[in-house]
């Protein structure tokens, strides 16, 4: 049973039971009356954990295109099913809510910054004060 339960994700004991009675466990050799011994992975794997800090709902949206971060990424070795090659993000420092654009070509790579610039600032009355980059080169207009 301990197999069993690391390779569900460390499933809890009386679901296992349930999946017994409902002999959703044809070939197994499991038995209600087994018991499971302690496991500090289903410990550790069904903690809690806060992933991001929790913080004042009106100070991040005052705060909403303080600093954005951006990455193009490809050409990938497959299109996309709109025959794209490469993929932008935009992520919001503050909120952690990301965009993606989907390019042809690397020289798109400006006008779909300005594209998301005018939709976000004329959808949230707010202007982007800074943006992060690599420095690859995605914005330099030939």
């Amino acid at each position: 049973m301990k197999v069993w339960h690391e390779r569900f994700g460390h499933l809890r004991e009386h679901n296992f039971k349930l999946l017994v009675q409902k002999n959703l466990f044809i070939c197994m050799d499991i038995r209600i009356d087994q018991q499971l011994d302690f496991c500090i992975g289903f410990v550790n794997d069904k903690q809690c954990k806060d992933s991001f800090q929790k913080g004042d709902p009106k100070k991040m949206l005052k705060t909403l295109l303080e600093l954005l971060h951006t990455y193009l990424c490809g050409p990938m070795k497959m299109t996309s099913m709109g025959w794209t090659w490469l993929f932008m993000t935009f992520t919001n420092n503050n909120t952690k809510m990301v965009w993606t654009h989907f390019l042809k070509q690397r020289l798109e790579a400006l006008a779909s910054f300005k594209e998301f610039q005018a939709t976000m600032e004329t959808s949230s009355w707010k202007k982007i004060k800074s943006i992060w980059s690599d420095n690859g080169g995605e914005f330099n207009a030939c």
